[in-house]
């Protein structure tokens, strides 16, 4: 028995056991949750009709035809076509890896983000980090007109102990929306709607985020039926799945056996101390990847001088380093390689595994904020977002992000941080005012991202121009959520009124906050609002100004706020012109109608009352059509330089 517990046969025993019940599982499981239900190939996806839209620019974009748009559409001409109607477009329903969906082909026009490609041309039916997973091999930053992306849309087919029903619309949740308005708007029982839907939070429906499968009705209002001889969740299809497994278990009943078996005779023997000699296991395995054992283990026994820090705490996607890999990257911190320093801690630049990074030091008594970030940004991934890639918790609390080129906001607008030897780079001329425009339009979809579209929603509390990051193409990420709260799901730009420890820097504070420590996604607005001030200006949060009045002295500083600076120029009847005044003398040329749309954009986002304050999705929208504005100026400007047509660089 011992040679059989030490040799090759135990061995080949248990990894040929292991491998067929992995094959069971494997075939059972992902089979029945994916493929489609015996006689259901057809979905739909609801899309709503803007002003503009045209017939044959729809079923291009959808891959589909006239003839089978009309199948489920009331369409007697196609050039009439009525804004506002919904119009019912079939697709094919697949399996996408372990769900049902299709992949629409887009081909990407010049004017096109990710993010506007998913909300608005497709109409939030898909997520920008959807087409991210769908299309790997490209760099979805820096995408191209020409380059083809695969939108993905999800579909179903139903569930027959819900109901024998055989067509589903992809519907995505409008402003408005009730389980009782939808419920009557496709003339379907409430109880199946939520029934088809069971992960769907009816009471607090999302807009333009909660994607739901609502049976549909072909034009002649007949609900098309599933196939009645269905047994099963996957059809046919899973009850072959099911018959392999079966075959498979039958088979491997006699090694199952032998496997429990050598598992009983492999049990550990106690030590001479009476102890059981198992190998103690990593904690944290979830996620993690890269690094030795050892460091593992030593991870472990240095959370002593931050207690807890970890424990009981998942972390997906993120990869922990040794702190001697971090010290060797970082010149054991040295001063050449800092490229900023905050309340928290410093950063320094490193380079580890092959990839540029930036890691941040903490201190140990900085866990709350620590966890706050390593908790947001393993669940959150958006492109105008900081992405984490790592984590130490070795001799101090560190975290690990994507190195981002172009340093900070602040830095380029004030110049502040350049003193250290590795943020030499950033001393070239002054933002252009379209790059100004699309870090403004970066920074504000970052902030709608986790505002709106997010479960849970968070709320930075900390928005200010050194926590936006600027990349190589000048694009920007917003950056440290230390300080990140969590809100109800939903809670939109409803107050939450719930008194909290004041955090933030002062200068970019809501008044509310300031006051009362009332939190809600107003703060961030508020924030931002004086992030597009300086923006404009080039000004700090805080402006020092000399009081020449003061008797004591005339060279006495004031400390004024840059909203309070801007605040009597926005109220002034010929404020378009005087906001000249407050433009950053550095730019040499700007087009003064965009500049005031920002300024007045900034200072709705700065009202006193968080009430009357824009939501970050209202920012996102206004800030496209001045990007859309400010590269037809740029095109102009170039032009008149005789440059034929070609816009100026970055």
């Amino acid at each position: 028995m011992a040679m059989l517990r030490e040799g090759g046969f135990f061995t080949v025993t248990v990894r040929l056991l292991s491998w067929l019940l992995l094959v069971r599982w494997t075939v059972t499981y992902v089979n029945a949750a994916c493929l489609p239900l015996k006689g259901c190939t057809q979905a739909l996806a609801v899309y709503n009709i803007s002003q503009g839209d045209q017939l044959t620019q729809l079923y291009q974009q959808f891959s589909t035809n006239l003839e089978d748009l009309r199948k489920y559409n009331n369409i007697s001409d196609p050039d009439q076509i009525i804004a506002g109607d919904a119009l019912l477009i079939p697709f094919t329903c697949n399996c996408l890896g372990d769900h049902l969906g299709f992949y629409f082909p887009y081909d990407v026009l010049a004017s096109d983000t990710v993010y506007t490609i998913a909300s608005m041309t497709f109409e939030n039916l898909s997520r920008q980090e959807w087409i991210a997973s769908a299309t790997p091999l490209v760099d979805i930053n820096s995408i191209f007109p020409g380059l083809r992306l695969k939108v993905p849309v999800n579909c179903s087919c139903g569930d027959p102990s819900v109901g024998l029903y055989g067509l589903f619309a992809t519907y995505v949740v409008q402003s408005g929306d009730t389980l009782e308005k939808i419920s009557q708007r496709f003339k379907i029982a409430s109880n199946f709607l939520t029934g088809y839907n069971p992960k769907i939070n009816w009471k607090n429906l999302t807009a333009q985020y909660d994607i739901l499968f609502v049976p549909a009705p072909v034009v002649n209002g007949v609900f098309p039926q599933l196939n009645s001889s269905f047994n099963g969740p996957g059809g046919s299809g899973s009850h072959t799945a099911a018959i392999i497994g079966g075959s498979v278990g039958g088979g491997i009943a006699l090694l199952i056996i032998l496997g429990l078996v050598v598992f009983c005779l492999c049990l550990p023997r106690k030590g001479r101390d009476g102890s059981a000699k198992l190998q103690q296991p990593l904690r944290m395995e979830k996620g993690l990847s890269g690094g030795s054992s050892d460091a593992g283990q030593k991870s472990m026994s240095s959370l002593g001088s931050a207690p807890g820090v970890l424990s009981d705490f998942a972390v997906d996607k993120s990869v922990e380093f040794s702190y001697e890999e971090l010290a060797a990257a970082t010149s054991n911190f040295s001063i050449a390689n800092k490229i900023g320093e905050g309340g928290y801690g410093s950063v320094y630049y490193a380079e580890l595994r092959g990839q540029k990074v930036a890691v941040k030091r903490m201190n140990l008594q900085a866990t709350k904020e620590f966890l706050s970030e390593l908790k947001v940004l393993t669940h959150v991934h958006h492109t105008n977002l900081v992405q984490l890639i790592g984590y130490c918790t070795v001799e101090s609390l560190f975290l690990i992000y994507e190195f981002v080129e172009n340093g900070t906001l602040a830095q380029h607008l004030h110049g502040s941080g350049i003193s250290y030897p590795s943020l030499s780079f950033l001393r070239r001329p002054p933002l252009s005012w379209p790059s100004r425009v699309q870090i403004a339009l970066d920074a504000a979809r970052g902030l709608e991202y986790i505002h709106e579209h997010t479960k849970p929603t968070y709320i930075h509390r900390d928005v200010k121009s050194s926590n936006i990051l600027i990349d190589k193409h000048f694009h920007a990420k917003v950056a440290d959520f230390g300080l990140t709260k969590l809100t109800e799901s939903g809670m939109g730009s409803v107050s939450m009124t719930q008194p909290t420890r004041l955090v933030g820097t002062f200068g970019y504070m809501s008044p509310e906050y300031a006051r009362f420590g009332d939190v809600s996604p107003k703060v961030d607005v508020y924030s931002f609002g004086v992030v597009l001030f300086e923006i404009i200006s080039a000004k700090e949060a805080i402006v020092r100004t000399a009081n020449t009045s003061s008797i004591e002295s005339s060279s006495r500083e004031e400390h004024k706020g840059l909203v309070t600076l801007f605040e009597s120029v926005l109220k002034d009847r010929d404020g378009k012109e005087k906001v000249q005044k407050l433009v950053d003398p550095a730019l040499n040329s700007y087009p003064l109608d965009s500049a005031w749309k920002m300024a007045q954009l900034a200072g709705a986002c700065t009202q006193e009352n968080p009430e009357l304050r824009p939501s970050m999705r209202t920012a996102v929208v206004a800030l496209m059509t001045l990007s859309s504005s400010t590269q037809d100026w740029e095109i102009n400007v170039a032009g008149d330089n005789g440059l034929g047509g070609l816009v100026s660089g970055r």
